[in-house]
């Protein structure tokens, strides 16, 4: 795809730039379970998974601004979802001498990659009612282990502030635990 090229290699000559941020910051893997429900809906939570990267930006010692990229599965039984969600959360630590608690919160965009619900009427998907874009916020908190480069915990909650389909399906979801990875400053963890 030649359009494709021309999007692909400004993105990855942009991210080889070192940066003065890359010095006050320092790249995630992300990973766990998630649980999810919709509103007004009797069926059954989803239990689910969630994987993707994030970027922690040091504003202080004590407050942290950190952007994330994830897949996530959402929806309830027989409705399946798969979203990409990206959420940018403000984070205050509470730095100890071995482990750093912290709390967080901010915005959220999701975007539906992926719908599998049963067809209730021949020739009728469901899926067709799934809007394409949900948004809302997330609040969390969670222990981060070794400091800067450690392994975390944490559990957060999202809630969407729009109706994710034309029935007036709104999607709650919960998150927990969630283990996150952070290797040396600047640098991506493996």
């Amino acid at each position: 795809m030649p359009g494709t090229s021309r999007f692909v290699a400004p993105l990855l000559m942009a991210l080889s730039i070192p940066t003065t941020a890359a010095a006050q910051g320092a790249w995630g893997i992300k990973a766990g379970l998630t649980f999810a429900d919709i509103s007004d809906v009797d069926a059954d939570s989803r239990t689910g998974y969630a994987a993707g990267v994030s970027y922690r930006f040091s504003a202080s010692s004590a407050l942290t601004i950190q952007p994330e990229v994830m897949y996530v599965a959402k929806g309830a039984e027989d409705i399946e979802l798969g979203n990409i969600d990206v959420p940018v959360f403000l984070k205050f630590d509470l730095p100890l001498e071995i482990l750093n608690l912290y709390a967080q919160a901010g915005p959220y965009a999701s975007f539906n990659v992926s719908c599998d619900i049963p067809e209730v009427s021949p020739g009728v998907d469901p899926c067709d009612d799934i809007e394409d874009i949900d948004y809302g916020g997330a609040v969390g908190a969670g222990v981060r282990l070794g400091g800067v480069s450690g392994l975390n915990f944490e559990a957060r909650y999202q809630f969407g502030v729009n109706e994710i389909s034309s029935e007036g399906l709104d999607v709650d979801q919960r998150e927990v635990p969630r283990l996150h990875r952070v290797d040396r400053p600047g640098h991506a963890a493996v």
